[in-house]
């Protein structure tokens, strides 16, 4: 039996080119995966913030009501 050196490196070299490109590829989608990943957080902090005024917001009007209620509920037994 003899062995065919040459299609032993061949093989070899065909094996490092496809491990080469397997892991640039994953290399690349790893990146994109990345750059996916930090525009979803970015727009999930920009929404946490516009949430965090629009709830200030809505304690300022609450806080108002609630001194508008006070005053006529004094005005009312004033008035008795």
């Amino acid at each position: 039996m003899t062995v065919n050196l040459d299609r032993g490196l061949n093989d070899l070299e065909e094996s490092i080119d496809r491990i080469i490109k397997q892991k640039e590829y994953l290399q690349k989608q790893l990146r994109k995966t990345k750059s996916n990943r930090s525009e979803e957080i970015m727009a999930l902090y920009a929404e946490v913030k516009r949430l965090k005024n629009e709830n200030e917001i809505l304690e300022t009007n609450l806080y108002k009501l609630k001194i508008l209620h006070n005053a006529k509920v004094l005005e009312k037994t004033e008035d008795k």
